[in-house]
């Protein structure tokens, strides 16, 4: 029982330091009235409650999209990029998908697919990015990959009906350039348009403005 009376011991050796001290006569002596208060805690309920607030914020943080809706370059082709250097002279027209898409299409019947500013921002910080097959053939709405991120996941769509010619290869090991430039350098796939004139005038494209007013709605 050696090891149970150590263990009171020292209960009660810690229970007394908690105890004011008094007079070195009657630990009750009038001169040292005994302290009813209890020794204050080491964090208050107004501390402790205040410490909870940056959690409880941090799970309920949405992106701040009415601040990407509005203003119109979040929604142009980056002229620094390949994108729109690819033919040296930019793209034809660019086109948006509901699923926020775009897609920009060249002189040579060639679209560009990648994710909206607006999507980039509302998936937050990219960690995967899955990139179609080289040579597939693929019909509107078809899957053609995905974008995983920190806070969800989304699958792509192909916005046309054609063959894919070319990857951005460069996503599968820094998936972030999605989210750092969207609409440019962080396109997905490149497609060669098998009914390239029925695209334009396609009822299910929006062009940036008509993108931009669906975003009200959101």
């Amino acid at each position: 029982m050696l090891p149970g009376r150590a263990l009171r011991l020292e209960v009660v050796r810690v229970e007394k330091t908690n105890i004011p001290s008094q007079s070195a006569g009657s630990p009750f002596s009038p001169s040292q009235p005994e302290s009813c208060d209890s020794p204050a805690p080491l964090v208050s309920p107004v501390t402790r409650s205040s410490l909870m607030r940056p959690s409880v914020l941090a799970r309920q943080f949405k992106p701040m999209i009415p601040s990407v809706r509005y203003n119109s370059t979040n929604f142009t082709i980056n002229t620094q990029s390949h994108v729109f250097k690819y033919l040296n002279e930019g793209p034809k027209y660019v086109k948006f998908t509901e699923e926020h898409e775009w897609l920009a299409v060249h002189e040579d019947d060639t679209g560009f697919v990648g994710i909206t500013t607006y999507a980039a921002e509302a998936l937050g910080d990219a960690t995967f990015i899955e990139l179609p097959e080289v040579g597939t053939t693929v019909d509107i709405g078809e899957n053609i990959g995905s974008v995983e991120s920190v806070k969800s996941a989304s699958e792509i769509y192909s916005p046309v009906h054609g063959e894919i010619i070319a990857v951005n290869d460069i996503l599968e090991s820094k998936p972030q350039l999605i989210n750092d430039d969207p609409m440019g350098n962080g396109w997905i796939a490149q497609i060669k348009l098998l009914e390239p004139t029925t695209v334009e005038s396609s009822e299910e494209l929006m062009d940036s403005e008509q993108y931009e007013d669906s975003l009200k709605d959101e």
